[in-house]
């Protein structure tokens, strides 16, 4: 392994990136192990070795080898169970998504690859009453030779103790510029499909920071809007009214929560802010067409399955 030299002036440094959410981190598992992940920002996960099974909001599990990079935006839950000994690579997008200085992350949305059929579920509608379909399993990008030689380095440097922001800064910016260039706009417009929208900015911020607000007017206010201006903003850029877009949200992370923890279905209401159970199974029918132990019922069975 690569020495680092003068690692004391490193580990003083201000700019040592020792948060508990780093821009990059390597994680190993061993099979059998499961967690749960809940980003706060977009992320990238690299599997360098092993296999994992994921499940995403609504999606039922589907697995990612060693060789795949997985896409998750911020705020959508992730559960993970570990097929074999893993060896994954993450990398926080703490800051807006930008492939390179000429090539935003909005020109994905208004390329010709666009009209191909190319599903994204950021602004769309659900008819009330019919429930919320599962989605496709997310669009994996594969590693190639150019990102593979990236990921090398960057595993050296981080086993070496490198973990200076202003290099993860600049590394994080090589990672978007490999992307570009190696990456053709079709797999691109696939693997981001859940952040598209007309204005990345505003639909980052919200994504990344509307479970902090109490109320609509408190985002509108963070972002230096008013409330009508925000509302207008915000069904321009996601095709929908807020409070619909956040129950929406609110719906897919309850159905994650009952198919993928140990809580009781009583405890899941309560941390989803409902004021008595019988609401929350209403919420819940609303828009799924099942009971919450209808849907734990049916999970639960479907696990049984798989063993």
């Amino acid at each position: 392994m690569a020495e680092l030299l003068y690692a004391g002036e490193h580990l003083d440094c201000p700019n040592y990136d020792n948060r508990q959410r780093p821009s990059i981190e390597e994680i190993f598992y061993r099979q059998g192990d499961s967690c749960e992940v809940q980003p706060w920002v977009n992320k990238l996960i690299f599997v360098s070795e092993g296999e994992l099974e994921c499940s995403a909001a609504l999606t039922g599990y589907y697995p990612i080898h060693s060789g795949q990079i997985l896409f998750l935006p911020a705020n959508r839950s992730l559960s993970c169970s570990i097929v074999k000994d893993t060896h994954i690579t993450i990398i926080r997008l703490y800051e807006k998504i930008q492939l390179c200085d000429c090539f935003r992350l909005e020109d994905l949305k208004t390329s010709t690859y666009k009209s191909k059929g190319l599903h994204n579920d950021i602004g769309a509608s659900q008819e009330e009453g019919k429930g919320i379909s599962q989605k496709d399993c997310p669009y994996l990008l594969n590693v190639n030779p150019v990102m593979e030689r990236y990921l090398e380095l960057l595993n050296l440097c981080y086993r070496a103790g490198l973990r200076c922001r202003y290099y993860n800064e600049g590394k994080v910016r090589e990672l978007m510029f490999i992307l570009r260039a190696f990456y053709s706009k079709e797999q691109l417009a696939r693997f981001f499909a859940t952040a598209l929208t007309t204005d990345t900015y505003f639909s980052q911020f919200v994504m990344s920071n509307y479970t902090r607000y109490n109320n609509l007017t408190d985002l509108a206010q963070a972002m230096g809007y008013t409330v009508s201006g925000f509302e207008k903003k915000f069904r321009k850029v996601f095709q929908c009214a807020p409070y619909a877009w956040m129950r929406r949200q609110r719906a897919r992370e309850a159905y994650h929560c009952i198919k993928t923890s140990d809580l009781s279905l009583k405890q899941i209401g309560m941390i989803f802010g409902f004021s008595s159970h019988p609401a929350f199974i209403k919420f819940i029918r609303q828009n799924f067409g099942q009971t919450p132990g209808q849907i734990r019922k049916k999970i639960t069975m479907a696990e049984m399955d798989r063993i």
